[in-house]
């Protein structure tokens, strides 16, 4: 008789054990940390549980660091909580943080590559970039290599990765543009696209006058007239290394340079800067025009016109502008 009253009282208090310590486990889940601004973790890759649970802990985002890793073990969600960086929002739970663990609902960075920067100026953001991981970039693409986008990227990414990624996307949105050429252009190769869009490029940021401005560089092509573009001789000093904080002045359009055309036909050896989508597309669909001359007009445009008397009128109005 003692025995059966020794095992109910041993069943009833395993039993009433259970569900305290289940309750205990639910509420502890379940129970808002009092952290009232979003918090930013880095979970390493390879991290352990125990690891997880001390990174957690030290952020103040859970009270008992071995309940949440026995916790995670009971639920089976252990192996399932992914490394990364992580916003952990106000007054979450630990239920909610491993859920976000599980999913790998990660923060995503944002790297900008401007529309004419040169491929230094993009090695040198990429190097610098704190996100990013992997041994500093020291080979310097060609320049016209890299496609101007937003590019996204989570925290640990790889920085050669990343910059294989923007030199492929130019090479596929160059190839596939190429198809969409007009009859009448004067480039014959994808090079030569990229190359004469990166004088576009830099030469104009207004969308309405990309196109004229191909085809005035279209038109000087055909008739074998020098481009005489600025942003070449440039180049030509700086070899896209720093920016030139200075105006071009009579000696440096004698320099001796391909990227000086001033002094050569045609179009420089290489790009001069990374060209837009805008600007790719310009280069292969020109404008039907008769232009073959333009001059800033002191309001971020261009003035054009079809010759050199009327050319020397607009950089007059120009003059008296500035």
């Amino acid at each position: 008789m003692k025995l059966r009253y020794y095992l109910l009282f041993f069943f009833l208090f395993t039993f009433i054990a259970t569900i305290s310590i289940t309750f205990l486990f639910i509420y502890y889940d379940n129970h808002k940390n009092q952290i009232s601004t979003t918090t930013n973790i880095v979970i390493p890759k390879g991290a352990s549980l125990d690891d997880i649970s001390t990174i957690l802990y030290q952020k103040n985002l859970i009270s008992f660091p071995h309940l949440f890793g026995l916790m995670r073990r009971l639920d089976n969600s252990a192996t399932k909580l992914h490394y990364g960086e992580y916003n952990i929002m106000p007054y979450s739970t630990p239920a909610n943080i491993t859920e976000q663990l599980i999913n790998r609902d990660i923060v995503n960075h944002f790297f900008i590559v401007v529309e004419g920067k040169t491929s230094n100026e993009i090695v040198t953001l990429l190097n610098n970039n704190p996100f990013l991981s992997g041994e500093k970039i020291t080979k310097i693409p060609n320049e016209g290599a890299i496609l101007p986008e937003t590019y996204h990227f989570h925290h640990g990414d790889n920085r050669h990765q990343l910059l294989h990624h923007m030199i492929t996307a130019m090479k596929k949105f160059s190839h596939d543009i190429w198809q969409q050429r007009y009859d009448n252009i004067e480039i014959k190769t994808i090079d030569e696209l990229v190359i004469l869009a990166s004088l576009i490029e830099k030469e104009t940021a207004k969308n309405d006058e990309r196109h004229i401005v191909s085809a005035v560089f279209h038109n000087r092509l055909r008739k074998n007239m020098r481009l005489q573009t600025d942003p070449a001789v440039i180049y030509a000093i700086t070899q896209g290394k720093y920016i030139l904080n200075r105006p071009l002045t009579k000696k440096d359009l004698k320099i001796k340079s391909p990227y000086n055309l001033y002094r050569h036909h045609g179009l420089p050896p290489t790009a001069i800067a990374n060209p837009g989508k805008a600007s790719l597309l310009a280069a292969i669909q020109p404008a039907t025009s008769d232009f073959l001359y333009f001059v800033a007009d002191g309001d971020g445009g261009h003035f054009f016109a079809n010759d050199y008397e009327t050319h020397k009128k607009n950089i007059k109005k120009y003059r008296q502008r500035k």
